[in-house]
């Protein structure tokens, strides 16, 4: 549920905190269940975001 709020650019809470490097923050939405395999408009993971 929590991978289906999203932005314009299909960004979620996921994305942005890996973006930001918000660790604490990606460990609880992971424990909630977001997918690690969302992919933005564009096609970035997380993982993308993390090490950008």
């Amino acid at each position: 549920m929590l991978s289906r709020i999203v932005d314009e650019n299909g960004w979620n809470l996921l994305h942005l905190a890996a973006f930001k490097g918000f660790n604490d923050f990606i460990e609880e939405l992971l424990n909630l269940g977001i997918s690690i395999e969302s992919t933005t408009k564009v096609g970035y993971t997380a993982l993308h975001l993390a090490a950008s």
